[in-house]
């Protein structure tokens, strides 16, 4: 965000977001106690996309210089990333929270190791991969078709979330 021209938002919306993240975990305990976890975790999935979509805006500033859209004014772009900087954060914390969640609903204590293993472990393994793709996208492409493939991914994975099927013990 620096090199298009809006200083230290990316700072602050990163302190927002994760200040957010670690003060609604408890909110979004609640939400997953009182919702089913499956809905928690795609509100929660829905608010990284919207994040993207704001972080888009800038990219797309650049592509219509000429532009008198209100949606490329400082404004609007600045409003519209502490937003849903906001939403990601509070999102976030029904993410993780709904998703351990309905890790926990289906497991039982000898299983349980070794889901939390592989869902920590596909984690880590998502940031690595999404940092290798943003490595070769950004310096091979445009952050125009960057954005739009972190979005298709993204939204891709908003959708697998939709086929969570209902959590089921193995009682063995």
């Amino acid at each position: 965000l620096r090199d298009q021209g809006f200083s230290s938002l990316g700072n602050i919306s990163l302190g927002i977001t994760f200040a957010l993240l670690a003060f609604m975990s408890p909110v979004a305990s609640l939400c997953a106690q009182k919702y089913d976890c499956r809905i928690v975790v795609n509100v929660g999935a829905l608010s990284y996309f919207l994040f993207i979509i704001a972080l888009f805006l800038p990219t797309l500033k650049e592509q219509y210089p000429d532009s008198d859209s209100v949606i490329f004014s400082d404004a609007f772009i600045i409003s519209a990333i502490i937003v849903t900087s906001v939403i990601r954060g509070t999102g976030g914390a029904m993410y993780w929270v709904g998703g351990l969640s309905y890790l926990r609903q289906c497991s039982n204590d000898e299983n349980k190791g070794l889901h939390f293993g592989i869902h920590s472990s596909l984690s880590q393994s998502n940031i690595m991969f999404g940092s290798l793709i943003s490595a070769f996208l950004l310096g091979k492409t445009s952050k125009f078709l960057f954005f739009i493939v972190m979005g298709i991914i993204n939204l891709v994975a908003c959708l697998s979330f939709l086929f969570l099927g209902k959590p089921e013990k193995d009682e063995d």
